[in-house]
Protein backbone atom coordinates (compact mmCIF):
# COMPACT_ATOMS: atom_id res chain seq x y z
CA UNK A 1 0.00 0.00 0.00
CA UNK A 2 0.61 4.21 -0.46
CA UNK A 3 -1.46 6.13 0.06
CA UNK A 4 0.07 10.02 -0.05
CA UNK A 5 -1.41 12.13 2.15
CA UNK A 6 -0.89 15.65 2.33
CA UNK A 7 -2.20 17.47 5.38
CA UNK A 8 -2.31 21.39 6.00
CA UNK A 9 1.15 21.89 4.76
CA UNK A 10 2.58 25.49 4.46
CA UNK A 11 6.05 25.63 3.09
CA UNK A 12 7.76 29.54 3.90
CA UNK A 13 11.30 30.35 2.72
CA UNK A 14 13.00 32.76 4.21
CA UNK A 15 14.31 35.38 1.39
CA UNK A 16 16.91 38.16 1.91
CA UNK A 17 14.18 40.72 3.14
CA UNK A 18 11.44 38.70 4.83
CA UNK A 19 9.94 35.53 3.41
CA UNK A 20 8.07 33.57 0.95
CA UNK A 21 4.62 31.67 1.46
CA UNK A 22 5.69 28.53 -1.15
CA UNK A 23 2.43 26.52 0.09
CA UNK A 24 -0.78 27.72 1.98
CA UNK A 25 -2.49 25.28 4.11
CA UNK A 26 -1.99 22.59 1.16
CA UNK A 27 -4.42 19.14 1.82
CA UNK A 28 -4.38 16.47 -0.23
CA UNK A 29 -4.83 12.13 -0.89
CA UNK A 30 -3.57 10.53 -3.30
CA UNK A 31 -4.85 6.51 -3.12
CA UNK A 32 -2.86 3.55 -3.32
CA UNK A 33 -2.34 2.93 -7.23
CA UNK A 34 -3.62 6.32 -8.79
CA UNK A 35 -2.06 8.67 -11.17
CA UNK A 36 -2.17 12.21 -9.86
CA UNK A 37 -1.00 15.20 -11.77
CA UNK A 38 -0.19 18.31 -10.77
CA UNK A 39 -0.60 21.34 -12.70
CA UNK A 40 -0.50 25.75 -12.67
CA UNK A 41 0.91 28.50 -13.17
CA UNK A 42 4.92 29.02 -12.52
CA UNK A 43 5.11 29.95 -8.86
CA UNK A 44 2.48 27.74 -7.55
CA UNK A 45 4.27 25.26 -5.66
CA UNK A 46 4.04 22.16 -7.84
CA UNK A 47 7.60 21.28 -7.58
CA UNK A 48 7.70 22.58 -3.66
CA UNK A 49 4.65 20.15 -2.84
CA UNK A 50 6.18 17.25 -4.86
CA UNK A 51 10.12 17.87 -2.78
CA UNK A 52 8.20 17.81 0.07
CA UNK A 53 6.50 14.24 -0.38
CA UNK A 54 9.83 12.91 -1.61
CA UNK A 55 11.57 14.25 1.57
CA UNK A 56 13.77 16.41 0.25
CA UNK A 57 12.65 18.97 2.24
CA UNK A 58 10.68 19.65 5.21
CA UNK A 59 7.09 21.39 5.61
CA UNK A 60 7.34 24.71 7.53
CA UNK A 61 3.46 23.27 8.95
CA UNK A 62 1.72 20.63 8.70
CA UNK A 63 2.55 17.39 7.36
CA UNK A 64 3.46 14.96 4.51
CA UNK A 65 2.73 10.77 5.12
CA UNK A 66 2.77 7.65 3.40
CA UNK A 67 0.04 4.96 5.00
CA UNK A 68 0.06 7.30 8.39
CA UNK A 69 4.04 7.40 8.37
CA UNK A 70 5.23 10.78 8.31
CA UNK A 71 8.06 11.75 5.67
CA UNK A 72 11.35 13.31 7.33
CA UNK A 73 13.70 12.00 4.26
CA UNK A 74 13.84 10.43 1.16
CA UNK A 75 13.70 6.51 0.78
CA UNK A 76 13.38 3.97 -1.61
CA UNK A 77 9.74 3.47 -1.45
CA UNK A 78 9.59 6.78 -3.24
CA UNK A 79 11.49 7.07 -6.74
CA UNK A 80 12.10 10.43 -8.33
CA UNK A 81 12.35 11.50 -11.61
CA UNK A 82 13.01 15.09 -12.94
CA UNK A 83 13.49 16.91 -16.56
CA UNK A 84 17.06 16.42 -17.22
CA UNK A 85 17.77 12.56 -16.57
CA UNK A 86 19.79 11.75 -13.48
CA UNK A 87 21.61 9.57 -15.33
CA UNK A 88 25.72 9.31 -14.42
CA UNK A 89 27.53 10.40 -17.68
CA UNK A 90 30.85 7.99 -17.02
CA UNK A 91 28.36 4.49 -16.27
CA UNK A 92 26.57 2.81 -19.01
CA UNK A 93 22.92 2.19 -19.07
CA UNK A 94 22.89 -1.06 -17.66
CA UNK A 95 25.06 0.30 -14.72
CA UNK A 96 23.08 2.95 -14.21
CA UNK A 97 19.90 1.03 -13.96
CA UNK A 98 21.72 -1.01 -10.99
CA UNK A 99 23.30 1.87 -9.69
CA UNK A 100 20.19 2.43 -7.15
CA UNK A 101 20.53 -1.37 -6.08
CA UNK A 102 24.13 -1.08 -4.87
CA UNK A 103 23.28 1.45 -2.28
CA UNK A 104 22.61 -0.10 0.73
CA UNK A 105 19.51 1.28 1.62
CA UNK A 106 18.35 -0.55 -1.62
CA UNK A 107 20.28 -4.01 -1.04
CA UNK A 108 17.58 -6.29 -0.27
CA UNK A 109 14.63 -5.03 -2.93
CA UNK A 110 17.76 -6.49 -5.45
CA UNK A 111 16.90 -9.79 -6.85
CA UNK A 112 18.78 -11.64 -10.03
CA UNK A 113 17.93 -10.89 -13.63
CA UNK A 114 16.44 -7.25 -12.18
CA UNK A 115 17.83 -4.82 -14.20
CA UNK A 116 17.88 -7.56 -17.86
CA UNK A 117 14.54 -7.72 -17.32
CA UNK A 118 13.91 -3.54 -16.98
CA UNK A 119 16.63 -3.39 -19.79
CA UNK A 120 14.85 -5.61 -22.04
CA UNK A 121 11.04 -3.86 -20.87
CA UNK A 122 12.33 -0.20 -21.67
CA UNK A 123 14.41 -1.34 -25.08
CA UNK A 124 17.72 -0.34 -24.29
CA UNK A 125 18.71 -4.47 -23.99
CA UNK A 126 20.91 -3.60 -27.13
CA UNK A 127 22.35 -0.14 -25.47
CA UNK A 128 23.16 -1.78 -22.55
CA UNK A 129 26.56 -0.82 -22.57
CA UNK A 130 26.11 2.50 -24.63
CA UNK A 131 26.79 5.38 -22.12
CA UNK A 132 24.10 8.48 -21.83
CA UNK A 133 25.89 10.82 -24.53
CA UNK A 134 25.58 7.96 -26.76
CA UNK A 135 21.51 8.04 -26.55
CA UNK A 136 19.01 9.98 -27.94
CA UNK A 137 16.47 12.15 -25.45
CA UNK A 138 14.00 9.72 -25.27
CA UNK A 139 16.04 6.62 -24.47
CA UNK A 140 18.06 8.60 -21.81
CA UNK A 141 14.32 9.14 -20.05
CA UNK A 142 13.97 5.37 -20.13
CA UNK A 143 17.24 4.54 -19.11
CA UNK A 144 15.58 6.86 -16.01
CA UNK A 145 12.61 5.92 -15.47
CA UNK A 146 14.10 2.16 -15.38
CA UNK A 147 16.99 2.93 -12.98
CA UNK A 148 14.10 4.59 -10.99
CA UNK A 149 11.89 1.58 -11.28
CA UNK A 150 14.80 -0.86 -10.28
CA UNK A 151 14.56 -0.39 -6.74
CA UNK A 152 10.76 -1.07 -7.03
CA UNK A 153 9.51 2.28 -5.23
CA UNK A 154 5.50 2.04 -4.07
CA UNK A 155 5.76 5.57 -4.94
CA UNK A 156 6.67 7.71 -8.75
CA UNK A 157 7.43 11.13 -7.80
CA UNK A 158 7.78 13.04 -11.75
CA UNK A 159 8.23 16.11 -12.47
CA UNK A 160 8.12 17.48 -15.31
CA UNK A 161 10.16 14.12 -16.65
CA UNK A 162 9.32 14.85 -20.36
CA UNK A 163 9.81 18.31 -20.56
CA UNK A 164 13.01 18.55 -22.60
CA UNK A 165 11.69 16.39 -25.45
CA UNK A 166 9.75 17.19 -29.08
CA UNK A 167 6.50 17.03 -29.45
CA UNK A 168 6.33 13.62 -31.11
CA UNK A 169 9.43 11.69 -28.50
CA UNK A 170 7.24 13.40 -25.56
CA UNK A 171 4.30 11.39 -27.15
CA UNK A 172 5.75 8.23 -27.46
CA UNK A 173 7.15 8.46 -23.59
CA UNK A 174 3.50 9.59 -22.14
CA UNK A 175 2.49 6.11 -23.99
CA UNK A 176 5.14 4.33 -22.55
CA UNK A 177 4.77 5.41 -18.55
CA UNK A 178 1.00 4.56 -19.36
CA UNK A 179 2.36 0.80 -20.34
CA UNK A 180 4.30 0.99 -16.87
CA UNK A 181 2.11 2.27 -14.90
CA UNK A 182 -1.02 -0.10 -15.86
CA UNK A 183 1.44 -2.91 -15.61
CA UNK A 184 2.44 -1.98 -12.11
CA UNK A 185 -0.05 0.64 -10.62
CA UNK A 186 2.51 2.22 -8.69
CA UNK A 187 0.74 5.61 -7.01
CA UNK A 188 2.07 8.68 -8.82
CA UNK A 189 2.65 12.22 -8.72
CA UNK A 190 3.29 13.94 -11.99
CA UNK A 191 4.04 17.36 -12.43
CA UNK A 192 3.52 19.29 -15.35
CA UNK A 193 2.64 22.44 -17.17
CA UNK A 194 1.29 20.75 -19.85
CA UNK A 195 -2.13 20.56 -19.40
CA UNK A 196 -2.59 17.51 -22.47
CA UNK A 197 -0.23 15.29 -20.71
CA UNK A 198 -2.09 16.07 -17.46
CA UNK A 199 -5.38 15.08 -18.76
CA UNK A 200 -3.91 12.42 -20.83
CA UNK A 201 -2.29 10.40 -18.26
CA UNK A 202 -4.04 10.99 -14.86
CA UNK A 203 -6.85 10.22 -13.07
CA UNK A 204 -7.32 13.03 -11.22
CA UNK A 205 -5.69 16.53 -12.02
CA UNK A 206 -4.84 18.76 -8.85
CA UNK A 207 -5.19 22.72 -10.45
CA UNK A 208 -2.68 25.03 -8.31
CA UNK A 209 -2.92 28.61 -7.45
CA UNK A 210 -0.33 30.73 -6.68
CA UNK A 211 0.78 33.48 -4.25
CA UNK A 212 0.94 31.61 -2.15
CA UNK A 213 0.80 27.81 -3.31
CA UNK A 214 -2.10 25.82 -2.32
CA UNK A 215 -5.14 23.62 -4.34
CA UNK A 216 -7.71 25.58 -6.63
CA UNK A 217 -9.60 22.93 -7.81
CA UNK A 218 -9.01 19.12 -8.33
CA UNK A 219 -10.74 17.65 -11.27
CA UNK A 220 -11.82 13.98 -11.88
CA UNK A 221 -10.68 12.70 -15.47
CA UNK A 222 -13.67 10.40 -15.89
CA UNK A 223 -12.04 8.86 -19.65
CA UNK A 224 -11.43 5.38 -19.80
CA UNK A 225 -8.79 3.01 -19.73
CA UNK A 226 -6.45 1.81 -21.45
CA UNK A 227 -6.01 5.43 -23.24
CA UNK A 228 -4.34 5.87 -26.83
CA UNK A 229 -4.27 8.65 -29.40
CA UNK A 230 -7.84 8.50 -30.00
CA UNK A 231 -8.65 9.67 -26.39
CA UNK A 232 -6.95 13.56 -27.09
CA UNK A 233 -10.28 13.82 -29.76
CA UNK A 234 -12.61 12.51 -27.64
CA UNK A 235 -15.08 15.16 -26.59
CA UNK A 236 -15.17 14.76 -23.11
CA UNK A 237 -10.84 14.94 -23.40
CA UNK A 238 -11.34 18.24 -25.00
CA UNK A 239 -14.01 19.67 -22.40
CA UNK A 240 -11.31 18.56 -19.90
CA UNK A 241 -8.43 20.03 -21.59
CA UNK A 242 -10.55 23.65 -21.76
CA UNK A 243 -11.93 23.58 -18.59
CA UNK A 244 -8.40 22.92 -16.90
CA UNK A 245 -6.96 25.41 -19.26
CA UNK A 246 -9.34 28.26 -17.89
CA UNK A 247 -8.42 28.01 -14.81
CA UNK A 248 -5.01 28.17 -14.87
CA UNK A 249 -5.87 31.15 -17.06
CA UNK A 250 -7.89 32.91 -14.59
CA UNK A 251 -5.02 31.96 -12.01
CA UNK A 252 -2.60 34.01 -14.17
CA UNK A 253 -4.81 37.03 -14.99
CA UNK A 254 -5.39 37.38 -10.76
CA UNK A 255 -1.60 37.24 -10.52
CA UNK A 256 -1.03 39.85 -12.90
CA UNK A 257 -3.85 41.73 -11.58
CA UNK A 258 -2.27 41.75 -8.06
CA UNK A 259 1.41 42.28 -9.00
CA UNK A 260 -0.11 44.96 -10.85
CA UNK A 261 -1.86 46.75 -7.63
CA UNK A 262 1.65 46.42 -5.63
CA UNK A 263 3.68 48.07 -8.04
Amino acid sequence: MAEIQIRGVTKVFPVPRGEVVALQDVSLTVADGEFVAIVGASGSGKSTLLNLVAGFDRPTGGETSIDGKAISKPGPDRGVMFQQSSLFPWLSVRENVGFGLRLGANRDRARPGRVDELLKRVGLARFEHQFPAQLSGGMKQRAAIASVLAIDPEVLLMDEPFGALDALTRSVMQDFLLQIWEDNRKTVMLVTHDVTEAIYLADRVVVMAGHPGRVREIIPVDLPRPRNLHTQSLPRFVELREHVTSVIRDEVVKAAEIEEQQI
